[in-house]
């Protein structure tokens, strides 16, 4: 293998730039991955999408670094200065891993350059390719990975010989043997990752969002660059009115003149892209009525309108542009409960895959609905617990099926029980109700959820009735539920089979 570029001292270093294929590149150099990161899992595409047959691809040089290797002990050594060789532009051939540094010199002179002539030398590093293999194999490769670690890790993930045979501009620092590597390479990533400001999201996206002349939203639209996301955003914000959301206006366009409603927009019809949720043609209502809704929920509480996290802006808009409103109401509880709104900034992808997971949590609650202390029916709910558990065992549920009843519920507070009968069954995922015996409250209890099913406007109503008709017959049931499908038993072990496929069609049926 060999590798070609031109040496010269830059800021104190010494350095061989110049240009090499990504895959080779990735062969000869290793990632040190107490400090640098590896090819993350969830963006992979996106790097994938950026390097493979991307007409605008470009990316600053990969950095390397490299220990010039010499061992003086050996038979036929000489008394040099190896890295003096490689900088005087003499051939050096390393005794240690036989990589072999050789240049020719180049006359070169420029009018504006402060050093007048000068020799140029280009370098030409030339790797055996059988020791390249040995070190591949034992991890051992000769050169370090200092700035450009995800780009080179794509070249090894994809099997792809548009991205492996990029031309890549790279920078091999060279440093004696005697310097300490790990705390160079951990130090130039350090400055290089610390020592500058990085551009806002506002400012990245203001540069393709304002320029409708150079990115029309034709471009944006096939571009692997952008997509269809940033057409919708533009869309937004040419025709937004700000004076009708008031509160949100404060956060989005700041008196001191920060501006993120870019960012905002561009995350919103990301995130709903990446779902497969965003639309060609969005009714041209929907980010208005959302915008309404959420200043509206920023208006009520104070504690919001002192936050300017952008994250958290961005998901309730999220919940809202979808007319998820039954979690948007969830989402508002959680974020005042748990004092989200106090974060000063946070992912706004983050916070809907938490809050996901605990709308998931909920919803695999089962609100039990029955008479207390009735021995029959004490007896339905032991067998449904275990009925329950043995569902979540089988299904090997990551997130299991809790039965809940609230006689036996403790939150660790003092609460009125008809409140928090309610507030349960809202926030739960299937209501079992046990009809046996007639109970009026159990009655109560299923016309609210059929309530909040039609205000709701789901499509499945999360109910399932069963009854014990040794004790209560069917024609006994009340007239506006005996349309509901409702389980009929004399014994629980009658009752097993059929109980357990409606729980797990509701839950598991893909």
């Amino acid at each position: 293998m060999i590798l070609r570029g031109i040496l010269d001292n830059s800021l104190g270093q010494y350095c061989i730039r110049g240009y090499a294929y990504l895959n080779d590149l990735e062969k000869i150099s290793r990632a040190d991955l107490s400090f640098q990161r590896n090819l993350i899992a969830y963006q992979e595409g996106r790097i994938r999408g950026f390097l493979e047959n991307n007409p605008n691809l470009f990316f600053p040089e990969v950095i390397l670094s490299y220990q010039v290797k010499y061992d003086f002990s050996k038979s036929g050594s000489k008394s040099i200065n190896p890295l003096g060789k490689i900088i005087n532009g003499e051939y050096f051939r390393s005794n240690v891993d036989e990589i072999i540094f050789s240049s020719r010199k180049v006359d070169y002179k420029s009018q504006s350059d402060s050093r007048g002539t000068f020799d140029l030398k280009v370098v030409t590093v030339t790797i055996d390719n059988q020791f390249v293999e040995e070190c591949i194999e034992n991890e051992s490769e000769p050169f370090l990975r200092i700035d450009g670690n995800h780009r080179l890790s794509a070249a090894k993930a994809f099997d792809s010989s548009s991205i492996k045979e990029l031309v890549t501009p790279f920078c091999l620092i060279l440093l004696p043997e005697k310097t300490d590597s790990d705390k160079f390479q951990k130090t130039i990533f350090h400055n290089i990752n610390s020592k500058t400001i990085p551009l806002t999201p506002e400012e990245v996206y203001r540069v393709v969002l304002d320029d409708a002349i150079n990115f029309s939203d034709a471009y944006l639209k096939e571009s692997r660059d952008f997509g269809l996301h940033y057409v919708h955003a533009r869309q937004i914000i040419e025709n937004i009115q700000w004076g009708r959301y008031p509160k949100l206006e404060a956060i989005l366009k700041s008196e001191n003149g920060e501006e993120s409603y870019r960012t905002v927009f561009v995350d919103l019809f990301w995130m709903l892209s990446e779902e497969g949720k965003l639309k060609e043609e969005p009714k041209r209502e929907d980010v208005p009525n959302a915008l309404h809704k959420v200043n509206i929920i920023y208006q009520e509480y104070n504690e919001l309108n002192k936050t300017h996290n952008i994250g958290l802006l961005t998901t309730f808009l999220y919940y809202a542009y979808q007319k998820a409103y039954f979690e948007l109401e969830w989402f508002t509880e959680w974020v005042l409960d748990n004092r989200i709104f106090e974060i000063r900034q946070s992912s706004s992808n983050d916070l809907k895959s938490i809050f996901n997971k605990i709308i998931l949590s909920r919803e695999r609650t089962i609100f039990i609905s029955m008479p207390f202390g009735d021995s029959v029916t004490e007896n339905h709910f032991t067998f449904m617990s275990n009925l329950i558990r043995e569902i979540n065992e089988e299904k090997k549920a990551h997130i299991k099926l809790f039965p809940l009843r609230i006689d036996k519920y403790n939150n660790g507070t003092a609460y009125k029980i008809s409140d928090e009968i309610l507030d349960k069954i809202a926030s739960s995922g299937l209501l079992i109700a046990d009809l046996t015996k007639s109970n009026p409250n159990v009655y109560h209890e299923v016309g609210y959820l059929m309530g909040l099913f039609r205000e709701r406007e789901h499509k499945k109503l999360n109910l399932i009735t069963i009854v014990n008709t040794s004790h209560t017959l069917f024609q006994e049931i009340g007239f506006n539920i005996r349309a509901h499908k409702t389980i009929g038993f004399e014994d629980t072990n009658e009752l097993k089979e059929p109980l357990k496929a409606e729980i797990v069609n509701y839950y598991f049926k893909e």
